[in-house]
């Protein structure tokens, strides 16, 4: 008896000490995320370069791509690999096939309902509707970087289950992040350049047909 006692004492010890520690790194989720948001906030705009690798482990395909992307608030201008750019003023979306020729007009609220994240929100993606746990440290290109785990709060509604934000410890911007898909696909953000508060203008945030010569321009508003 005194044995299982014992034993029982050990375990409700145990977990104790496991819930304290989960606590603790939570706050510490919320602390560093809550410094980068704060940050974040005093930018006006922003310019960045990017890496993506899609791993889908299903038909066992690795893809890499490079891109760019322009932010003022919730509009954007996202070009990748020269091939396709996405270019969003708030309200409309047009998608900008360059081998096609082709360019899909949108309206922000329809297309970006089944997308999981907009890419205005790629720097802030934590804010909203996301449970944090702090995971670990670990360097990248040379950084040293606080890595924090986000689950929905609402899984169902995205189609990922996981994401790994990493976090720079010296300047606290978001240096890469991992979106972990349910289908077993998993796509690695990996910041290349960063510039916070560059000269933008509204014209940056509109697809003008007059640029492209010969655009098909397809609106399925």
């Amino acid at each position: 008896m005194k044995k299982r006692i014992f034993t029982c004492l050990c375990v409700v010890l145990a977990l104790s000490l496991t819930s304290d520690k989960l606590f603790s790194q939570d706050a510490k989720a919320e602390e560093v995320l809550k410094k980068v948001s704060d940050k974040a906030r005093t930018y006006e705009s922003l310019e960045a370069s990017f890496s993506s690798t899609l791993e889908d482990k299903a038909i066992d395909l690795t893809a890499t791509q490079n891109g760019s992307i322009l932010l003022s608030g919730e509009k954007f201008k996202l070009n990748i690999d020269e091939k396709y750019l996405v270019i969003s003023d708030s309200k409309t979306l047009w998608n900008y096939g360059m081998d096609t020729g082709e360019c899909m007009i949108e309206n922000v609220s329809d297309i970006m309902e089944d997308q999981g994240i907009q890419p205005s929100e790629i720097f802030t993606i934590w804010e909203n509707d996301f449970k944090k746990y702090y995971d670990s440290e670990s360097s990248v290109g040379g950084k040293n970087c606080d890595v924090i785990k986000l689950v929905p709060v609402n899984p169902k509604d995205k189609p990922f289950h996981t994401i790994k934000v990493f976090i720079d410890q010296s300047n606290l911007e978001l240096v890469q992040a991992i979106i972990y898909g349910k289908e077993g696909n998993n796509t690695t953000y990996t910041i290349e350049t960063f510039k916070p508060n560059v000269s933008v203008s509204s014209g940056d945030f509109v697809f003008n047909k007059a640029d492209y010569p010969g655009v098909e321009m397809i609106d399925n508003r």
